[in-house]
């Protein structure tokens, strides 16, 4: 006679916030290092599955291991991998993890499904592996761009939701420097590993509806999925300059330099280029200087914004055109 079969929840909370039986997380659900059943059990149901979950890493037939959290041991670290999916919500931030610097504060919510740990100057991925926050080096903003480290990254705050007609003080680019193996990590360090993860997001802000190509790693093409939905409801006086189809996934470098542009990574998007401003046409135009200006809406910006997106009309060597999924300097904001 075989067992009965018990009818268990398939919702875990974890310290990084809820996973489900798909692996998925809703840090806005954030409870501390405490392991809570979702739907009520008996006591010793309880009881089983918390002590399994925990000596296992997550709940008996789930595909996804349950996520770490700062401090967590090596062997438990070991058995941790990373998502596609992203977080919904920042997640809050315990008292051990306010100790570490806020450029890895803000990595650890951002990525918490890849970043399962850190000590003061190493972000630990959840394959064990660590990465040197900062290499202590002087830089001029030239070297930042071309020898970045992580602390260089996260040096400017990006300021959303500001106002969109000032420009940018000098030195002000809060997400242009991009420390290159942290993006390549999880989004692919090849052509071929970025377009395993793309996806088709159905774009609908346009005069005529398309697919891009976007990744889905962290998340990315689901906000870019909702920002499509969202700013095809504004009125076509604002919308219109959207008429034309934009540009996302291309590997490539940026131009003038040998490094890899975010489109690379699937995680950027032009739109209304006709209408857009850049600083390199500027200075290699009649004026040879910097003349910041741009047609970009504020509403479409703070879509934008408010889905994880940077946008380069907020740098002084501005990008009118580009957004870039950015949600650590987002989560820096926030905090």
């Amino acid at each position: 006679m075989s067992p009965p079969k018990l009818d268990l929840p398939t919702t875990v909370r974890y310290p990084q916030g809820v996973m489900n039986s798909k692996g998925l997380t809703d840090p806005s659900q954030y409870f501390g290092h405490r392991r809570l059943m979702s739907a009520p059990v008996t006591p010793v149901i309880s009881c089983a599955v918390a002590l399994i979950a925990l000596t296992m890493g997550g709940l008996p037939g789930s595909t996804k291991p349950a996520q770490a959290w700062p401090g967590m041991p090596a062997r438990r670290q070991a058995r941790s991998t990373g998502s596609t999916a992203a977080p919904s919500a920042p997640q809050r931030i315990d008292a051990q993890t306010k100790r570490l610097p806020r450029g890895i504060r803000c990595l650890l919510v951002a990525y918490s499904h890849f970043l399962c740990g850190a000590d003061s100057n190493h972000l630990i991925w959840c394959d064990g592996t660590k990465m040197r926050y900062d290499d202590g080096r002087a830089k001029t903003p030239a070297q930042q761009l071309d020898q970045p480290d992580l602390q260089d990254q996260m040096a400017k705050r990006y300021p959303p939701g500001g106002p969109c007609d000032q420009s940018p003080p000098a030195g002000q680019d809060p997400g242009r420097v991009r420390y290159a193996p942290l993006f390549m990590k999880m989004y692919g360090a090849t052509k071929r590993q970025v377009k395993a993860h793309l996806r088709r997001v159905h774009w609908t802000a346009s005069r005529r509806p398309a697919a891009l190509l976007f990744t889905s790693v962290n998340g990315a093409s689901r906000h870019l999925e909702r920002v499509s939905k969202r700013l095809a409801r504004l009125p076509t006086s604002v919308r219109r300059v959207l008429a034309r189809r934009p540009s996302t996934f291309t590997w490539r470098r940026i131009k003038g330099t040998k490094r890899l542009s975010p489109h690379s990574f699937g995680i950027a998007i032009d739109v209304a280029v006709a209408r857009s401003h850049y600083w390199r046409w500027d200075l290699h135009g009649p004026l040879r200087r910097l003349r910041y200006r741009h047609r970009m809406p504020a509403r479409i910006v703070r879509i934008f914004e408010s889905e994880g997106f940077i946008w380069g009309g907020r740098w002084h060597h501005y990008d009118t055109m580009h957004f870039e999924y950015r949600p650590e300097l987002l989560a820096c904001s926030a905090h």
